[in-house]
């Protein structure tokens, strides 16, 4: 019952994928709110845009459609982020 998008994967690749969202996330806010080099946000916000079709399929095989529109949520709002950083703010 729940969020199960991880059971069945290996610690090592359940780790990886934590830490490299949790690097994301702070790429995405770190660079900007202390203007050191604010072109690591659009870069975080395109690799967490790249898991988030993964994580979609895992949830999608799993039956938790819920997981799946959060990660397409998220994959729209991380493209979004990134062009707008690249086009609309320099």
């Amino acid at each position: 019952m729940g969020q199960t998008g991880v059971e069945g994967l290996s610690p090592f690749f359940i780790k990886g994928i934590g830490i490299s969202e949790i690097l994301g996330a702070t790429g995405l806010v770190v660079p900007e709110a202390f203007n050191i080099a604010p072109v690591l946000t659009p870069v975080s916000a395109l690799c967490l845009a790249l898991i988030m079709p993964f994580a979609a399929v895992i949830h999608y095989k799993r039956r938790e459609y819920r997981s799946v529109v959060i990660n397409v949520v998220v994959f729209c709002l991380c493209i979004f982020v990134a062009f707008a950083r690249v086009f609309f703010y320099r």
